[in-house]
């Protein structure tokens, strides 16, 4: 019988679990409301609002493509930072954003940052885990 404690785990592997599920609450959580502050606070279409949301998939399917192969020339520990800092200053952007350019730029932005943190974070996750505690693929 294998033990399964949490002991072995490194710390930075939590951390990076940990932040993997904030993230994602994050964008869950920031979404639909995002639809709200367009329509009440910018007073845009619908359609447009549907624009700008939907465009996120766009910018997330171009991220996770890039985001894996930039890991490998820029180092994975470099590039988890800046797509930390992209979420923060993109977060920070909506909230001070009053036109639908900025908003526009600044979803764009959490869409390509969260999404390049997704896939260099399982990476890393995978150079952190011993082979024994890694998932069976």
């Amino acid at each position: 019988m294998t033990s399964t404690s949490t002991t072995s785990i490194p710390l930075l592997a939590r951390v990076l679990i940990a932040g993997a599920g904030i993230m994602s609450l994050a964008n869950s959580v920031t979404i639909p409301f995002l639809a709200v502050f367009l329509h009440r606070d910018l007073g845009l279409a619908p359609g447009l609002i549907g624009f700008v949301i939907g465009s996120s998939v766009f910018f997330s399917i171009f991220a996770g493509f890039v985001g894996g192969s930039l890991s490998d020339t820029l180092g994975r520990s470099r590039l988890l930072v800046f797509s930390l800092v992209g979420v923060i200053g993109s977060f920070t952007g909506l909230y001070f954003s009053d036109g639908v350019v900025a908003v526009f730029a600044f979803n764009a932005t959490l869409s390509l940052s969260s999404s390049t943190f997704a896939p260099v974070g399982k990476a890393l996750l995978g150079d952190l885990l011993p082979r024994a505690r890694r998932a069976k693929t």
